[in-house]
């Protein structure tokens, strides 16, 4: 392991040119043209060039914590610094300017290359000294610089850590990543302090290949500032709930995301399409039922209810089955449905309740008076009165779960109840509802008729549905690489 087994190299820059076309070609020259110093020497990308230049790729790029603020994607200056280095196949430390046609060879290496090519530049961007040798100091310095960048201003979990788990404050989030790639590190060494080859690295990267294809996008984007995310990284992006007509009086950010967390597949793809808030329809418990019997042909009929009380608590229950009322005392549902709690305060604290082989299995019940979740009828795990105004949660053998507030009575401060609904189903979703046909372009036609009586197509502008809800984040692949998943029986994790 101690040894330096050798490197592959980038691709020449004639073969380099037979696997693009002209139009690629002339946007690789033109980022390069944008990196490239305006001094001395001309026609050259150097090292402080690259640095001063970088972030104008990014223009307009917004910060992960920071949604409601203008600050630019602004990329860590040794990322930066170790991303130049990386272009060049020699391991020497003066390799200070840059021509085009080695900047052509590497981009299209990354992008064409074998796998070990595109190992061979994420390698070379972690030796941060040159000598073909990883050291830990190394390994997780870069590491966490990259985990830290895709986070924060891509929301992108490149180390897998959220896809099963909660988010959590940023400065214990920090620490958190900081153990787990320490921990990474270790296991790497295997006692060896000197440090790991390109072998033993690339091994690494086959179980963390988001790595790679984070940094190939990186390199893409430069060049093409239409590039979008290849659907590897989508699987590992963090959005929050799309929220169709509306937006949440409840839901944060931060809680969208924690929701996202907890939802089984597919429902975790979904769109969110609001039924009923407290804010927007009033507190009466028959007005809810009312806008769920009223829901569109197009939303499921698993149904989602969030209720905050008076003392910020947020919690509530996903449903296999939609919400109505019921007759001669009589539970309805399956066990795929479950109890959840949300915490702003303490991202920890949050946690989904699933079915426990109970019997009988009473898992929803709603009548004039009262909705009811697990328990029985006068001991709910959780209840809403008519008004909407009281509820009661108590600990439930239906799905093992706790008190999801602070004391056994509360007093609603919000209520809001959804359903879903799959983004393919979007578009014809917007069309049923508006009474409008939009196309797939930004725009939506109808016919109409001119002085001579003939039909014209009449086009007017709208927003984009992928705009509708302020998100364009469509989807969220839980677990797609950490191997999670769920049964048949979607309250149930395998």
């Amino acid at each position: 392991m101690g040894g330096a087994a050798s490197v592959p190299l980038y691709m020449g820059y004639q073969e380099a040119k037979n696997n693009i076309s002209n139009e690629q070609e002339i946007l690789i020259r033109n980022s390069f043209n944008e990196l490239s110093s305006k001094g001395e020497p001309k026609n050259r990308v150097t090292k402080e060039s690259y640095d001063l230049n970088y972030d104008n790729i990014y223009h307009g790029t917004k910060l992960y914590f920071e949604e409601d603020d203008d600050t630019e994607l602004i990329a860590p200056p040794v990322l930066r610094q170790n991303m130049f280095k990386a272009f060049f196949n020699e391991f020497e430390s003066n390799q200070q300017q840059l021509d085009v046609k080695q900047y052509l060879s590497t981009i299209v290496s990354l992008q064409y290359g074998s796998s070990s090519i595109k190992n061979s530049y994420v390698f070379r961007l972690f030796d941060m000294n040159n000598d073909k040798i990883i050291s830990k100091i190394e390994f997780c310095t870069v590491l966490e610089i990259l985990a830290t960048y895709a986070f924060d201003c891509f929301k992108l979990d490149l180390l897998l850590y959220h896809t099963d788990r909660v988010m959590k404050p940023r400065d214990q989030e920090i620490q958190t990543r900081k153990n787990m790639i320490n921990g990474i590190a270790d296991n790497l060494l295997k006692n060896n302090n000197k440090g790991f080859d390109f072998n033993v690295f690339e091994q690494w990267l086959q179980y963390y290949s988001q790595i790679t294809f984070f940094v190939e996008y990186l390199l893409h984007k430069s060049y093409d500032k239409e590039y979008k995310y290849p659907d590897l990284l989508k699987s590992i992006e963090l959005p929050n709930p799309q929220i169709q007509f509306g937006k949440s009086d409840i839901l944060s950010f931060n809680l969208g995301v924690q929701l996202k967390l907890l939802l089984p597949q597919p429902f975790s793809d979904m769109h969110l399409v609001k039924l009923f808030s407290t804010v927007d329809h009033g507190f009466s418990l028959s007005t809810l039922l009312f806008g769920v019997s009223k829901k569109h042909r197009l939303c499921s009929d698993q149904n989602l209810l969030i209720i905050k009380d008076t003392h910020g608590n947020i919690f509530g229950v996903f449903t296999s089955d939609k919400w109505h009322k019921v007759y001669h005392k009589q539970f309805y549902g399956s066990n795929e449905s479950f109890l959840f709690k949300l915490s702003e305060e303490d991202p920890e604290g949050a946690n989904r309740y699933c079915y426990k082989d109970s019997e009988p299995c009473n898992i929803m019940y709603a009548d004039d008076d009262i909705l009811g979740v697990g328990g029985s009828m006068n001991n709910f795990g959780l209840s809403i009165d008519h008004e909407l105004y009281m509820g009661t949660s108590n600990f439930c053998k239906t799905f093992d779960s706790p008190s999801l507030t602070s004391e056994e009575k509360f007093v609603c401060a919000n209520v809001e109840l959804y359903s879903f609904l799959e983004p393919v189903q979007t578009e014809y979703f917007l069309d049923s509802h508006f009474g409008k046909r939009y196309s797939h372009d930004n725009t939506y036609t109808r016919k109409k008729s001119n002085n001579n009586n003939e039909e014209e197509d009449d086009e007017y502008e709208r927003q984009s549905i992928l705009d509708h809800g302020g998100n364009k984040d469509q989807t969220y692949v839980l677990g797609l690489l950490s191997g999670h998943g769920y049964s048949e029986k979607l309250g149930i994790e395998r």
